[in-house]
């Protein structure tokens, strides 16, 4: 993916063109622009990414295995659609860089958003994270999957040490008393 490789400034339609072994016409046919290809190539991408994460939170038991499938299937789609995690983590760069694109940096951030909201309402059903607030389970949880999923990118490799201490917090959550507004307040 060369937006992922070479960032929306450095990519030409002449280089797509090249990458997908066809002419730069037929590119322009379907696409007007390299902001229409751009913003295409997020709409391809940004919505299957977190349907895979809100499908790895449905098929879950726990939260831990719930969040490992989330990695998972991150993984399984990177091998698929090599390029996919840098061109997702571009995406913040490239709305502050073109503000065209800041539309995608609000609509990732609804996806993002809706998926990690499931996942502590789950947590939270089932008990796990019944010690934090709603907006703390989300706050955590947010930033325990996207710093796995970044870091495991930027040192190009999984960390197979963070499932089981997150298993290890998670344990510890759930039996810590639950807060205000948890599920035994009866809210």
């Amino acid at each position: 993916m060369l937006f992922a490789q070479l960032g929306y400034d450095g990519t030409t339609m002449t280089a797509v063109a090249d990458e997908a072994a066809v002419s730069p016409t037929t590119v322009y046919h379907y696409f007007d622009d390299k902001a229409v290809l751009y913003i295409a190539v997020f709409d391809a991408t940004a919505p299957l990414v977190w349907s895979n994460a809100n499908d790895g939170i449905r098929q879950a038991e726990r939260v831990v295995d719930a969040i490992d499938r989330i990695v998972d299937n991150w993984a399984d789609l990177e091998d698929r659609c090599p390029g996919l995690t840098p061109f997702m983590l571009s995406v913040p760069r490239e709305a502050r860089l073109h503000p065209e694109f800041q539309p995608l940096l609000e609509r990732r951030s609804e996806l993002q958003d809706g998926a990690f909201r499931a996942l502590a309402a789950f947590g939270r059903r089932t008990g796990e994270l019944a010690a934090l607030s709603e907006a703390d389970a989300f706050e955590f949880l947010r930033a325990t999957v996207m710093g796995w999923i970044i870091e495991g990118h930027n040192r190009q490799r999984a960390f197979t040490a963070a499932p089981v201490a997150l298993q290890h917090v998670v344990a510890l959550l759930a039996t810590s008393p639950p807060v205000d507004g948890g599920p035994s307040s009866g809210r």
